[in-house]
């Protein structure tokens, strides 16, 4: 216990970054919350100040030390579950990613899955994230940057155990911050009419296969989200309508206000395409064919 307590304390005197108790109120905040979650907080604590990488990453995220106490993921999400689905994650990165991708998330919080050149030749990247910006919504982001590196698009998600077996469950998905819809709407009009969301939803399809892993896959719809609890109803607004979007990936709509997707996104077949829109259709499968093999690749 005293080795745990000297952890937390050297975290909140040296970490920088988002999520630093930097001051009196946020740790008297931290401690008493840890105090009143005890059990779970000791075993959290315990696996950070264990791991291989987190007990050194921490320092620059130390957002970590507190997510136990904060909504995590889905909305009402009990902390029981939140301790389980933050561990599970890290757990399934170190058993299944390897190792030279383990090594670049957990040292730099990042790693290139892949790119693609629009028809403008404008390069497009594809990231996968650790130690996220929107810490509230999963361990991991799959972003869409552009060749000035803008974010375009961003998933967040995170890899936990539902029933004994792995599962992903994305908790958000966001636009561009400071661009606006014109500009978006070139870069999709680059990449041939593909929605950049839409490429960021195909790339964490391309990752589960490179990963040789079959996963259930979950995210989080307009009742679901973190976002949607009482407690933020004054300064928070989901703007998206998360619901029409999973469903037209053939997601499914569960009793617990998730959506299910599909094993497998439906492809449509050349024959299903008008013949004037074929080429541009060919291009699209041709962008992700690509990407998908470049993925594949890193792996």
């Amino acid at each position: 216990m005293e080795n745990i307590f000297m952890f937390c304390k050297d975290v909140i005197n040296n970490g920088k970054n988002k999520g630093q108790l930097n001051t009196c109120k946020k740790r008297w905040k931290f401690y008493s919350r840890s105090l009143l979650f005890f059990p779970y907080t000791k075993k959290y604590l315990n696996f950070l100040k264990n791991h291989k990488y987190l007990k050194k990453a921490i320092y620059n995220y130390p957002i970590l030390l507190s997510k136990l106490h904060r909504p995590y993921l889905i909305i009402n999400n009990p902390i029981k579950s939140k301790m389980n689905n933050i561990i599970d994650n890290y757990l399934f990165i170190d058993k299944f990613f390897p190792k030279h991708i383990k090594e670049s998330l957990y040292r730099t919080g990042e790693f290139q899955l892949g790119n693609i050149i629009g028809k403008n030749d404008n390069e497009f990247t594809i990231i996968l994230n650790l130690y996220p910006v929107f810490d509230k919504e999963g361990e991991l982001n799959i972003k869409l940057l552009d060749d000035k590196k803008n974010e375009i698009s961003t998933v967040t998600f995170s890899f936990v155990k539902i029933n004994e077996d792995y599962a992903i469950i994305i908790g958000g998905l966001q636009g561009p911050k400071d661009l606006d819809k014109e500009y978006v709407k070139e870069c999709s009009k680059n990449l041939y009419g593909l929605f950049p969301k839409k490429i960021i939803i195909e790339s964490l399809y391309f990752l589960e296969k490179a990963l040789d892993y079959s996963l259930d896959k979950f995210a989080v719809g307009n009742h679901s989200h973190i976002y949607t609890a009482l407690r933020y109803k004054s300064n928070r607004t989901i703007l998206a309508d998360y619901d029409s979007f999973w469903e037209s990936f053939g997601a499914i709509k569960t009793e617990n206000n998730l959506w299910k997707f599909p094993k497998t996104l439906e492809k449509k077949s050349l024959e299903d395409i008008p013949s004037k829109k074929r080429s541009q259709f060919l291009k699209k499968q041709t962008l992700l064919n690509n990407l998908e093999n470049k993925i594949l690749m890193k792996f």
